[in-house]
């Protein structure tokens, strides 16, 4: 077991280096994704329903791919599948 993890100021730390993170990082990313959010064009949005795929889920399936390689997700709304290439910018 890590004993480590029990400690708050662990935590507090580790909470402390991601809001530096975004802090240096800026607001940018954020702004982005609310406006790729809003827009119905986007990656972000099945193009079979229109609703919003799960951001999370697409993050962690792109990492096991090389850039301009396809992976597959399924819409929680339709229900389909939908191919999503790693790196495609509209």
């Amino acid at each position: 077991m890590n004993w480590y993890k029990l400690n708050p100021v662990y935590w507090i730390r580790r909470i402390n280096e991601k809001m530096v993170g975004i802090e240096n990082m800026g607001h940018e990313g954020i702004i982005e994704l609310a406006c790729d959010l809003q827009n119905n064009q986007s990656k972000l949005h099945c193009p079979n329903c229109s609703g919003i795929m799960p951001v999370f889920r697409m993050i962690l399936k792109s990492k096991s791919v090389n850039m301009g390689e396809q992976y597959q997700i399924r819409c929680p709304h339709c229900k389909k599948m939908v191919s999503v290439t790693k790196g495609e910018i509209e």
